[in-house]
């Protein structure tokens, strides 16, 4: 599959990811992971000033944040294809190359965590919980140091998020 293929077949179910992502957001906001009190305040504030509903404000930040997630989206498409692109066209075709495992391992799993990262650490993405206890190194592995405690490369995120094996 081409980048183009890929980023077609992405804009083609543009409306239902939209609508999946927005229906996530209103399930964070509900569940106050999203939306914090200091947010809140600064959202009736502004209200306040400008004479805005704070529903209109919600409604824009929702808009506003899913757009970013769709454009984060669109390069994780765009990121994927390269790294599987065969480097050369004498690669057999259907065939994973030693080479096409290292350009894989190297993609950054901050490209594949839908979450928010302050310093590399953010909520794990496979169990619930309020506090941070997943993080990104630098030589890009990850590791939940909570619930699940498992860790690994951008492969093993992938799959793991995804619900991806081997077979």
């Amino acid at each position: 599959m081409t980048t183009t293929e890929a980023l077609q077949l992405f804009e083609s179910h543009l409306e239902e990811i939209k609508n999946t992502l927005a229906e996530e957001m209103l399930s964070d906001i509900v569940s106050a992971r999203k939306i914090h009190e200091t947010q809140m305040y600064w959202l009736r504030f502004i209200a306040g000033k400008t004479g805005t509903p704070l529903m209109e404000l919600l409604e824009e930040l929702k808009r506003q944040r899913i757009e970013q997630m769709i454009e984060k989206k669109r390069k994780m498409i765009q990121r994927i294809v390269t790294y599987l692109t065969p480097v050369s066209a004498s690669q057999a075709v259907g065939r994973i190359t030693d080479e096409m495992i290292e350009r894989a391992k190297a993609f950054p799993i901050e490209e594949l965590y839908d979450g928010e990262l302050r310093k590399g650490t953010g909520l794990c993405p496979f169990h619930n919980e309020k506090t941070s206890s997943f993080h990104i190194f630098k030589d890009n592995r990850w590791r939940c140091f909570g619930a699940c405690g498992t860790g690994g490369d951008s492969i093993s995120f992938y799959m793991k998020a995804n619900g991806k094996g081997f077979k």
